[in-house]
């Protein structure tokens, strides 16, 4: 995406997010999120950036959002794929 913060938030008002985030989705994940409280993130592995089977056959599991967090936030998410 080549454009600027106002041009940003345009988009993530009135674009397509839906077709964006297509390939980042499997069957049922809308039951799998509604699931979830506020303080709770679905934890995929391997990562969505990496390679690997499809989604729908990735591990999937219902981690603390903390500890999300802080995995995303030390680093070691992009360093251990």
């Amino acid at each position: 995406m080549e454009f600027g913060y106002s041009q940003f938030i345009a988009w993530c008002l009135q674009g397509d997010v839906t077709m964006y985030y297509e390939s980042l989705r499997w069957p049922g994940w809308e039951n799998e999120i509604a699931a979830l409280n506020g303080d709770e993130a679905l934890f995929i592995l391997p990562f969505l950036s990496t390679k690997g089977p499809p989604l729908e056959q990735r591990h999937r599991g219902v981690v603390p959002i903390a500890e999300m967090f802080a995995l995303h936030i030390s680093g070691d998410a992009l360093e251990n794929p």
